[in-house]
């Protein structure tokens, strides 16, 4: 597999919609990325895909269930 991934790829790689990986991103509570490019419209954005795997961590619950 590819070490960076487009966000149609990182969404499709983290099982979330590419929309939700957008707003994210936006909101400042996304996985980190790349942006290449000058222009915040028309740059690249790309994801390492070991920082998907770390922000998922993040979301793993453990139950305390006996």
């Amino acid at each position: 597999m590819k070490a960076y991934l487009t966000p149609a790829e990182a969404a499709e790689y983290a099982g979330i919609s590419k929309s939700l990986l957008s707003k994210h991103r936006q909101s400042g509570t996304g996985c980190p990325y790349i942006r290449v490019g000058d222009s915040k419209t028309k740059a690249k954005v790309l994801y390492k895909k070991t920082e998907i795997d770390k922000w998922l961590n993040n979301f793993i619950v453990k139950t305390t269930g006996s």
